[in-house]
């Protein structure tokens, strides 16, 4: 099972929208990320309708930068807990 989602991870480019999802939630919030992630997939989509570039929008790779978004966002909440504490 572990071996089956690593491959799917390091198909297409769902390892970049998970780093970018990260950084995105490190250093702003999880909407921030859903946002960028929606902005990627839209650009996308927008490259796949003038020349026939790009994936058009994929699902997939929005979760993967939620996914990446959500790992940011705690991330962050560590690192204030433990200045703050």
């Amino acid at each position: 099972m572990l071996q089956k989602l690593k491959q799917y991870y390091l198909e297409s480019h769902h390892n970049e929208h998970f780093k970018y999802g990260i950084l995105a939630g490190l250093f702003g919030t999880i909407l921030f990320a859903a946002g960028c992630a929606f902005g990627m997939e839209y650009k996308e989509k927008k490259l796949k309708e003038i020349n026939d570039f790009g994936d058009g929008f994929d699902w997939d790779d929005f979760w993967w930068t939620i996914a990446g978004g959500i790992i940011g966002q705690t991330i962050q909440a560590l690192i204030i807990f433990f200045i703050i504490k």
